[in-house]
């Protein structure tokens, strides 16, 4: 799978759990990523 075709569908799966779960919740997940690569993929889109 091309990195774009994949980094498309994780920030899909981000997006969903975002609305779906606390701001907590999603910041505990969000924090077990290494922050470079949370930036890169999803923080800017």
């Amino acid at each position: 799978m091309p990195l774009e075709t994949a980094a498309e569908h994780a920030r899909a799966v981000m997006s969903v759990l975002r609305e779906a779960l606390s701001e907590g919740e999603f910041e505990d997940i969000r924090a077990q990523l290494p922050a470079e690569l949370y930036n890169e993929f999803f923080a800017a889109k």
